[in-house]
């Protein structure tokens, strides 16, 4: 039986060595397709050449491709470059610029061609003003947009056409943050709604995250909470001023203390 045992164990050890070359081919193999695919995926040819940006105003170009040229230049494992059009981190790009920049509203990354890159960049537009502070007094001032949310200084000089919101946000840096998240569109409305009434709102300052005022160009106020929805509270001025309780002329606002709407359907109307 031993010439047996010794065949059987002579042959497993050619079949052994034999897989062991097979791997070792295998691994040739495979590190010279590796190394090829690098080598091509590397070729001058293959490179991105130019990075252009459309659509910005206000924000320039060398600070949006001061975020998007480190992306551009990453390497996957260290040797794999993303600086071609099969491995650019488009979302990457998308993504910081949009959290880094909070003047852009939207980005959008393409390829012109296989060599050059085009930034898309929709801008943020003001369509009203938080200042920090009271209506009374106010430091910094800040540009919002249509949804409440704040992303950039505005100029020590408020725009007369844009409405004016305070309170809520305490942050030193508010920029990035959302005022009145969720409602604002609704107080923008009621803001509108006083405009077309002919009650000159000039500012809409939240007291505390329930209770509201909003300051008249000749000195009265509007005082509401959150009891009622902002429509409600448009619909029972307008009634007070339909029954003539209310006059919009300039000598009768002048006079106007305050109106508080806190009450229900109760308008409580205060004058000098």
């Amino acid at each position: 039986m031993r010439p047996s045992s010794n065949i059987s164990s002579s042959l497993q050890k050619k079949r052994k060595k034999h897989l062991i070359r097979k791997l070792i081919l295998l691994g040739v193999l495979a590190l010279c397709l590796i190394a090829t695919f690098v080598f091509i995926i590397r070729l001058p040819s293959l490179k991105i050449k130019t990075v252009s940006v459309v659509g910005n105003t206000s924000v320039s170009q060398d600070e949006i491709l001061a975020i998007a040229n480190p992306i551009i230049a990453k390497e996957y494992l260290w040797i794999i470059p993303t600086d071609n059009f099969f491995f650019l981190h488009r979302s990457d790009i998308q993504k910081q610029l949009i959290g880094q920049i909070q003047k852009l509203q939207s980005v959008d990354v393409s390829f012109t061609d296989m060599h050059d890159v085009q930034i898309s960049v929709t801008e943020r537009q003001l369509a009203s003003t938080w200042c920090d502070g009271v209506p009374t007094f106010s430091q910094n001032c800040y540009g919002m947009d249509t949804n409440g949310l704040i992303f950039e200084q505005a100029s020590s000089t408020l725009s007369t056409s844009t409405q004016t919101y305070f309170g809520l946000i305490t942050d030193a840096n508010p920029i990035g943050e959302t005022y009145f998240s969720g409602h604002f569109v609704d107080a923008t409305n009621f803001f509108t709604a006083l405009a077309k009434m002919n009650l000159n709102p000039v500012s809409f300052y939240a007291t505390s995250p329930d209770n509201y005022e909003i300051n008249l160009a000749y000195g009265g106020k509007i005082i509401v909470d959150n009891s009622k929805t902002f429509v409600q509270d448009a619909t029972d001025v307008q009634a007070v001023i339909d029954n003539k309780y209310l006059k919009t002329d300039v000598a009768s606002l002048k006079k106007i203390n305050y109106i508080d709407l806190r009450y229900g359907n109760k308008v409580v109307l205060d004058f000098h």
